[in-house]
């Protein structure tokens, strides 16, 4: 038997998108379009600098993530078990 929390899998996908958006605040849209796949979609003037910019912000927040404490680690009964 695999026990699996599929909210867990959701959880980090929302943050993904979360920090995806905060990156580029108003001048760009981050969409879902796979299961883990994000698009963003950069509009305004200087859209080069504006792409630049969000990215150089994305890698900061994403070591900044990284850094910190998971705080989306399931509870220690959520971990799966496998019985073969």
């Amino acid at each position: 038997m695999i026990i699996t929390d599929i909210l867990y899998g959701d959880r980090h996908i929302i943050k993904c998108a979360e920090i995806i958006n905060q990156s580029f605040g108003k001048s760009g849209h981050a969409f879902r379009v796979d299961c883990d796949e994000f698009a963003v979609f950069v509009i305004g003037d200087g859209v080069e600098y504006i792409y630049e910019r969000g990215i150089l912000k994305l890698k900061e927040l994403e070591r900044e993530f990284n850094r910190s404490p998971d705080l989306l680690a399931p509870p220690t009964y959520w971990l799966r078990s496998c019985h073969l």
